[in-house]
């Protein structure tokens, strides 16, 4: 039986545009409950990303190009001057038998198992990991958040940490009423009309009356 493609939606697409320049493929694609390679190519048929090229042989001048700069010069930066991508002239350097200077990789946003983004921070000169949401929180007040405080996300996108869609509540109880209220306010909206649910489709919908 042939599976059928899933579409990516204007919905998806947005997402990618984005997300692809602080999350990798792979947390899009977890958040999206997509494959990976997919989000790839989709990233690549909107114009975000390159395609693939031909592999392109290493020259003799920039195998001693390599040699002669990989114990001054980090890979990356020799990547950088060959235009050449870094995993590519790292692979290249361990085939010639050389050392390269280490270089701390940037560290790239993750998504939590529960869709939280979780960022790299520099802390006491040491690189250290936490919640984006909390940490923009924190910037905006000035401290560090205490005892049973929690952040809230306003429109529900827990990847949305501008600072304008967070609210920052005393404790867990008032964090959960925010949210008891949300489901309040679809019951009321469904007794007035103004939204419905669509068996369909299996989502809440704005009634035509209401758009």
């Amino acid at each position: 039986m042939v599976r059928e493609t899933r579409r990516f939606t204007d919905q998806e697409d947005k997402y990618i545009k984005a997300n692809l320049s602080r999350l990798s493929c792979t947390d899009i694609a977890r958040h999206l409950g997509r494959n990976p390679a997919s989000v790839v190519s989709r990233a690549t048929t909107l114009g975000l990303r390159t395609p693939n090229r031909t592999v392109r042989r290493f020259t003799p001048e920039e195998d001693d190009f390599i040699r002669d700069s990989a114990g001054r010069l980090s890979v990356q930066e020799i990547a950088k001057r060959l235009e050449r991508a870094t995993s590519s002239v790292y692979g290249r350097g361990r085939k010639l038998g050389v050392q390269f200077n280490r270089k701390k990789r940037t560290a790239r946003p993750t998504l939590t198992s529960k869709g939280y983004v979780r960022i790299p921070i520099e802390q006491d000169g040491r690189r250290c990991w936490t919640l984006e949401h909390i940490h923009v929180i924190e910037q905006s007040i000035g401290r560090r958040l205490q005892g049973a405080e929690q952040v809230h996300h306003i429109n529900f996108d827990s990847t949305d940490n501008r600072l304008e869609n967070l609210h920052l509540f005393s404790d867990g109880v008032a964090h959960n009423n925010a949210n008891a209220s949300v489901f309040r306010l679809v019951g009321e909206l469904l007794e007035r009309g103004a939204i419905h649910f669509n068996r369909a489709t299996g989502e809440y919908e704005l009634c035509e009356t209401s758009k």
